[in-house]
């Protein structure tokens, strides 16, 4: 030892820092520079480390540098971690229902629990295992609303289930696995059992049975016997040439001591008439029948009409309370029992039991209809067929088969199941609207719907399509019930696809959809995720609007003809490359999130419009790569932004605004040549006012420039710019 210290220079430690430069430890952090680690990370030199050999450092981005399957660029892998180091891993890794599978691991419905690879399938009709598809006995078969698993009997005839009442049909309707004897009883031998035969110890007595209009006898057993009965009151007609109008009692009864028939109109109209009974011979109307503007007209009973040649028309009744028309079968133009609630304002009953073809439309409003519009017997509506405003729980369309026209159900407040099960076409729209109590509707041999599907304001808890063709547009709004959607069979809606406040929907497939007018998805949305796996264009709009949660791919979309509308409140983070890789061409770019962070697209080249990036609160990074030109104006006006690429984009079309940044500098509009319109540059922290001025003064402007409040000396932490 030699100095204060204790230690000599040239044999070990003397300095202040206990370690002698020459021998080994001897500077401020304990190591010296020539024998090992010395600077501030450690390690001798400055060189960083790749710990997990995957040739990135941390340094480089490495998000796991323990970990040689992550690192900026690597493929996702389905372990619910970052591989790919963009800050989080793909929303198909997480495990959203905590059954301990993610998407990527076959999850196929994560917002559900109880479905996943392995689990017990449950009478519900969906994908519980995911096996690709519900068990053969949860389907539906006859859309009677029971499945086989349910204790439905027999699935291919409708309505035969545990909840079905027994028909006099010899079968066993309500599966109690006995038919009724009464169904399988001929007394009498004429072949119509007990159950359908008004007298079944008479044999020349049963349902299709010539009436003999003489013996007293309801033969036909159609509840009327003979010159009660349609077939003799009607047996030989007396036809009235012309049109006839019945304003009396007078006129009724003298029409009906001479005819029973016209050949031409029927007007009934006028002050005094409070029935139809004078009028209860006619059978026939060749032309119109007109009942309109009568003021004590309460009932409206022609029990021998058989037939209507054009329009059968009540409109302007202000005391009328129920039509009766038991015979009717067929009416060659409309009925209309009432384009609103206001026109025939105490009508209570609209009866149609044996009317099966109407050639134009069938409109009735009728906010009294509490007892029933009775049309069991309707098969076919050559034009539009609408029922509004009614009162009634159940529809009677059982036998319906098709409709050439809008098939529209409207403000049927107490409706709450709709039964279609022949409607086999549907020439217009289908539209379902305002029925809050609406919760089984079944369309079982549906199979072309000429128009759109709107389903809006309903209860409803399923809707089958798997075997429906020809929509133009599917829209289906506020509807809190529906757990699940396959569409997978519809590869076209020319129209579009709008889907909206849907709260309970866990399930939903698009996976065959290719071209679309429109695709609008918002509200209450909360699935797993959506990949439209085989669309190539919209025509239109594609919107993704208020309170919608999804995660949403589009892998083969080329172009959407309007706008791309990213709207506020969308709680989605990324739009990343694998959001839209191959899209090409937008008519205009407009979004509006404050919750996402990071927006690219790969492949886009072309916005024949605007491109506006607004209320964008937490938008870091920008990349447009391939973008050459934007024909409108282009907008920035995000206060996060860090990272921008447009370096290929040579012309704006309209005014540029770049606004409320934090983007070092502008290197990333480095290909940009020219702007048609006006330039606004403001507030943007980190720009310079030279470079700023530099970059204005590089480019074709075809308006003013202005800019303000950029760089650091302009920049106030609680004012911001000035």
């Amino acid at each position: 030892d030699d100095d204060s210290t204790g230690d000599d220079d040239t044999t070990g430690d003397d300095d202040t820092a206990g370690d002698d430069d020459s021998t080994g430890d001897d500077d401020s952090t304990g190591d010296d520079d020539s024998s090992g680690d010395d600077d501030s990370t450690g390690d001798d030199d400055n060189t960083p480390t790749d710990a997990d050999g995957d040739g990135w450092t941390v340094h480089d981005g490495d998000c796991d540098d323990g970990d040689p399957a992550t690192y900026p660029g690597a493929a996702e892998l389905c372990d619910g971690l970052d591989n790919d180091c963009d800050g989080a891993p793909d929303w198909a890794e997480i495990d959203g229902d905590g059954d301990g599978l993610a998407p990527c691991a076959g999850d196929c419905n994560d917002s559900d629990p109880a479905a996943h690879p392995g689990a017990n399938e449950q009478c519900n009709g969906l994908d519980d295992d995911c096996d690709g598809s519900p068990a053969p006995d949860e389907e539906d078969g006859d859309g009677d609303g029971w499945r086989i698993c349910d204790g439905d009997c027999d699935d291919a005839l409708y309505p035969t289930n545990p909840g079905a009442s027994e028909a006099c049909d010899g079968l066993d309707n309500d599966c109690d696995g006995a038919v009724p004897v009464e169904e399988t009883t001929d007394l009498d031998g004429d072949g119509a059992p007990e159950c359908d035969d008004c007298d079944d110890v008479d044999p020349t007595v049963f349902p299709g049975a010539a009436e003999d209009c003489s013996n007293g006898l309801d033969d036909d057993c159609d509840g009327a016997a003979d010159d009660q009965d349609v077939d003799c009151a009607c047996d030989t007609l007396e036809v009235y040439l012309g049109d006839l109008t019945v304003t009396n009692e007078t006129q009724a009864e003298y029409f009906c001591d001479h005819f029973n028939a016209v050949y031409g109109g029927v007007t009934v109209s006028g002050q005094t008439l409070e029935n139809l009974d004078g009028l209860d011979c006619l059978c026939e109307v060749q032309g119109d029948l007109l009942v309109e503007f009568t003021q004590v007209l309460t009932h409206a009973n022609l029990p021998n009409l058989t037939v209507v040649g054009e329009d059968l028309n009540f409109r302007a009744n202000d005391v009328l309370q129920e039509v009766r028309l038991p015979s009717l079968v067929e009416v060659g133009g409309v009925v209309h029992l009432g384009l609103s609630p206001f026109e025939n304002p105490m009508f209570a009953l609209g009866s149609f039991p044996n009317l099966s073809v109407v050639g134009g439309e069938f409109r009735t409003a009728c906010s009294q209809c509490s007892d029933s519009v009775e049309i069991g017997a309707l098969e076919t509506v050559g034009g539009d067929l609408e029922l509004k405003f009614l009162e009634m729980i159940a529809l009677p369309l059982d036998r319906l088969e098709s409709v050439g026209g809008n098939l529209d159900i409207l403000h049927i407040d107490a409706l709450t199941d709709l039964h279609l099960p022949t409607l086999a076409t549907v020439g217009g729209n289908l539209y379902l609207h305002h029925c809050p109590n609406l919760e089984t509707l079944t369309l079982p041999v549906l199979g072309s719907v000429g128009g759109r599907l709107f389903v809006q304001d309903t209860a409803i808890d399923g809707i089958d399509l798997s075997g429906v063709t020809g929509f133009s547009a599917i829209s289906i709004s506020t509807n809190p019930n529906l757990p699940a959607l396959d569409m997978a069979h519809i590869t076209e809606l020319p129209e579009g696809l709008w889907l909206d406040e849907l709260p309970s929907l866990i399930y939903l497939d698009c996976s065959g959809l290719e071209e679309t007018g429109q695709l609008v998805l918002s509200g209450d949305l909360h699935l797993g995720g959506i990949i439209f796996d085989a669309l190539e264009g919209i025509d239109g709009d594609l919107r993704l609007s208020d309170g919608m949660s999804t995660e949403v791919a589009f892998p083969a979309l080329l172009s959407v003809g309007d706008d791309l509308e990213l709207s506020v409140d969308v709680p989605i983070e990324e739009l990343d490359a694998g959001t839209f890789p191959v899209l090409q061409s937008v008519g205009e770019l407009h979004i509006e999130s404050p919750s996402l962070t990071t927006l690219e697209f790969p492949s886009l080249d072309q916005v024949s419009g605007s491109l506006d990036f607004d209320v964008l609160g937490s938008l870091n990074s920008l990349s447009l790569p391939a973008l050459q030109a934007v024909e409108g104006d282009l907008d920035l006006s995000c206060p996060a932004l860090e990272s921008l690429d447009l370096g290929t984009v040579e012309s704006v079309g309209g005014d540029l605004d770049i606004v409320w940044t934090r983007l070092d500098d502008l290197a990333g509009f480095a290909g940009l040549q020219s702007v048609d319109g006006d330039i606004r540059i403001y507030c943007n922290e980190h720009v310079g006012l030279v470079e700023v001025e530099d970059f204005i003064n590089g480019l074709s402007v075809g308006g003013w420039a202005n800019s303000q409040g950029n760089g650091a000396e302009f920049w106030d932490p609680v004012l911001g710019c000035y």
